[in-house]
Parts: C-alpha cells; structure tokens; sequence
C-alpha cells in the first residue's frame, strides 16, 4: 500500500493512522516506521504504549531526515509512515515510495497540503488516496491526476462536497488497485438503457409512467414505505410521523433540492414551503387543511432544482401550491425570487410579468419642395 492522507490540521489525519494500525482489520505488519517532526503527538505515545507490551512488533521513531533507516535495511512486513515533513528533504519520501513495495513495505505519507507533496515518484506512485476537506486548488490536482478520465469534475467536486459538508472529520477515498471492470460494464449498460429510453421517448414509443417510476425510485419507495404500512392506528401515527420525518430528511438532504423555491426544514424538525408548514401522509402533501395527491412529476416540480418530466396537471398543482404558500416571493410578498432554470422555465410561464402599454406610431405625410419659387406660389 503507497497511501496519501491529505487533510488541514486538526481534521482527524493522525487519529485515521492510529487506528488503521490497532484495529483488527487495519494495516498488517511487524515493524513501524515512524518520521514525523510531531512525535510528541498523543496517538504516537499511545501507539509506542501498545506496541512496547506485543512481542515480535518493532517500533522505530525519527525526527531529522539523516537518521532515517536505508530502505534496503528495512526489514519486510514493515509500514513506514512520514507525518507533517513537507518542510523536510523529500527524497527519502521519493525512494520509499517507488522502491518500497518490491521490499514488502507499505506507506502512508500524511500531509496538509496535496499540491505541496512531491508528484514524481510520491503523488504517481499513490494507490490509495484519503482526502479530508480540500481547497479548490488541491482538489484540481487530485482530479486530473486520478479522476479525469472517470467523470467530469464537476460531478467530482459534487461528490466531494456532498462528503464533506456533512461533517468536520469526513473524507473520501480513492481505491486505485479496486477492480473496476464490473463496475464499467454496469456503467455501460446503464449508458445503453438511457439512450435507448431517451430515443424511444422522443420518437413518442415510451411509456412516461414507467420512465417517471425508474428517475424517481428513492422517492417513490419513500412514499411506499408510508402507504403500505399494516401496523394499528396508533403505531402507524408514529410511524408515519418518523417516515416522514426521515423521507423528508433524505431529500432535504440531497444534492440536487431546490434551495431557493423548495421545502426547508427547521430546528422543530417541522418543513415550511414558503409561509406554510407542510405534511407528507402517504401519497398525498398536506397545506393547512388542503390534501395534493403526489405524483412524480409534482415532487420534482416541489423538491428538484433539475427538473426532469412532469405534466400540465402537475404544473397547475403546482402553482396553486405556490399561490397558497407563496414559496416563489420574497418576505415583503412583492417581488418574484430569481434562480436558474426553474425560475426561467417554470416560474416566469405560472406567474408572467406586465408587458406594459403597447406603443403605436402615428403615420405622418411628409411634402418637401425643392423649387423656392415652388413654396413661395403655395
């Protein structure tokens, strides 16, 4: 393993290490190998504890670059792990790093910068890769080095983001070793099944129920849960109740909810679209004492900022529902929010703006003469 742990400080990169080397089912090894400028560190006095009680397990610390052991001297079995060296000489980092695997030895280099980690021999020759909150910069790196020829890096940045935003000490992990051929040959399938989805659709052969079941599922399976549920009145209501709270929670918390027009939880766990407090029981959304049966067409109008098919029922619910939550207004109920697509496609054709008094020109007859003698006689 040649593994790359890059996070800011204080985001958990140390405490990760620790425990991929005392859990049962972290890192295998006989000897460790410890460079750090920060040996001081409490996990690393936890760690010598440990290991100085285990028979047969080595534990060997440097702090300056001279004193670390020639890798042809390491014995086999051994992890080396070089923490917070970025200041330091990298070429003992270089040398681990491309010659250490034919030795039997792994290493992870921790650091709080990716960009700042030599990329010949250290960054190319990475097979795992954790990444704690990066900045724009790292993140660029990262991409077009190990993840541009996988996806766009705006789906990566997303992907990132989604991760991180949930939480100071979350990361994400790139397995470069993982087998990948199933994984491709689903993607292509996929692929496949859209386009010819996407044809069939066009040429008017589709059926729009079954397409609208498939790109809304998670959903659909909430909504399910809810109506298909056999327990007594009673333990229904609080069932319901917690359902709904947990459906809500999944789609609030979903990368692609409308966060200008949509629904937005508060800190009694209640939702509000607009002015109004809302209900999800069973199929149906509830506003004040007014019941709106869900189709999918209607949740994507309700809670995507992508929308993707809904019919014309489904967009006059959906503007009755506006109307009666003003969710499309800002507080002083005056002027029309303004975002993206949604407000160009579907806010502006349900409530149109004044296109003003029309203009119309007078038609005048214009004479000229170009004989004085002409204008004088007249």
């Amino acid at each position: 393993m040649r593994a790359l742990i890059v996070g800011p400080s204080g985001c958990g990169k140390t405490n990760l290490m620790y425990t991929l080397l005392t859990n049962i089912n972290g890192i295998r090894f006989h000897n460790v190998h410890i460079y750090s400028k920060t040996l001081d560190q409490p996990k690393y006095k936890m760690l010598s504890n440990i290991l100085s009680d285990i028979e047969g397990i080595q534990l060997f610390t440097f702090y300056e670059n001279e004193q670390v052991i020639e890798l042809e001297k390491a014995l086999p079995n051994s992890v080396f792990i070089l923490d917070d060296i970025l200041t330091e000489w990298q070429g003992v980092c270089r040398s681990i790093f491309a010659r250490g695997r034919h030795n039997f030895i792994d290493v992870c280099y921790l650091a709080q910068s990716y960009s700042r980690v030599p990329k010949q021999l250290s960054r190319d020759n990475t097979n795992l890769i954790v990444l704690f909150k990066q900045v724009e910069t790292n993140l660029k790196h990262v991409y077009m080095e190990h993840c541009s020829g996988d996806m766009s890096y705006t789906g990566f940045k997303d992907f990132c983001t989604s991760c991180w935003r949930k939480g100071g000490f979350n990361f994400i992990i790139i397995n470069k070793d993982c087998e990948c051929d199933n994984v491709l040959e689903e993607l292509i399938k996929a692929k496949e099944n859209i386009k010819r989805k996407y044809i069939a659709l066009k040429e008017g052969k589709a059926e729009i129920q079954s397409l609208v079941t498939g790109t809304f599922k998670p959903i659909i399976e909430l909504l399910n849960e809810i109506k298909n549920s056999t327990l007594d009145k009673n333990i229904h209501t609080n069932n319901t109740e917690d359902l709904h709270f947990y459906q809500i929670n999944e789609l609030l918390d979903s990368y692609s909810i409308d966060k200008t027009y949509g629904p937005k939880l508060q800190p009694n766990k209640t939702v509000r679209l607009g002015k109004k407090e809302i209900k999800l029981v069973g199929n149906t959304k509830i506003v004040d004492d007014t019941t709106y049966l869900l189709t999918q067409g209607l949740c994507s109008l309700i809670f995507s900022k992508a929308l993707k098919l809904y019919t014309e029922n489904d967009l006059k619910t959906y503007k009755s529902i506006l109307i009666q939550t003003s969710a499309h207004l800002t507080s002083d109920s005056k002027q029309i929010k303004k975002g993206g697509n949604k407000y160009r496609d579907i806010i502006t054709r349900l409530f149109p703006s004044g296109s003003g008094l029309s203009v119309q020109l007078q038609k005048h007859t214009l004479q000229y003469w170009n004989d004085p003698n002409e204008l004088i006689s007249r």
